[in-house]
Order: C-alpha cells, then sequence, then structure tokens
C-alpha cells in the first residue's frame, strides 16, 4: 500500500464529496462502495474502506477519511480528482461536475504520493 499526502487529498475528498465516509452507513453504487472505519472487527473488516469500481483504486484509512491513508496504486492528484467526481456524478442524477484539474492547472503537475 502507498501512503497518501493526508492534507492534499484530505482537502480534495472534503471538498468534492463532503461527508461520505465519515461516521455513516456503507453507500454503494455502480462506480464505488465507501464505508467508514469500524471499531468493531466483527461488523466488517478494515481492509480498504473505498473502492472505486472502474480504476481499481481501494483506499484505507483510520479512523477517518484519509487519516493514515494509503492506496493500492500508484495515483496523481489529477487522476485522484477526476475519481471523485466520477463518484460526486453518479450520487448526483441528471448533473454533471467540473473536473477540478480543468479550472486550475496545478492539479495536471502534481503528484501527491509520498515516496
Amino acid at each position: 500500500m502507498k501512503k497518501i499526502d493526508r492534507e492534499v487529498w484530505q482537502i480534495l475528498w472534503s471538498s468534492i464529496l463532503g461527508d461520505v465516509g465519515y461516521m455513516m452507513d456503507p453507500i454503494e453504487n455502480d462506480t464505488f462502495f465507501c464505508r467508514p472505519y469500524s471499531w468493531d472487527d466483527d461488523v466488517w473488516d478494515n481492509s480498504y474502506h473505498f473502492l472505486h469500481k472502474p480504476s481499481g483504486l481501494k483506499l484505507y484509512w483510520y479512523k477517518y477519511p484519509l487519516r493514515d491513508g494509503h492506496c493500492n496504486m500508484d495515483i496523481t492528484a489529477k487522476q485522484f480528482v477526476d475519481v471523485l467526481y466520477d463518484c460526486l456524478n453518479s450520487l448526483e442524477k441528471d448533473k454533471s461536475f467540473k473536473v477540478l484539474h480543468s479550472i486550475d492547472r496545478w492539479w495536471e503537475t502534481n503528484d501527491v504520493l509520498e515516496e
């Protein structure tokens, strides 16, 4: 698993998906699956908390989205933003949100994975 730069990724997550993943029941559709961290191992396993089905991206965190976050693949900030907007669009019927990197070119050139 690859360590995530929490400050950047958590800001992106909160800005785009809001409270998805914070103290709620699991949510699943054709695009993604997300469940909160469980303090009770009998409820579900904490091997991952988020799955973006089209890309296969899995995220793990401790207690809150992206806290001590890890992911299963190399991914840039631009790709992560695309994943988040894909999830948001799947929740909002008949709406299409702009991707952040089409507005701000910084996302196209910066990577947020820690080595």
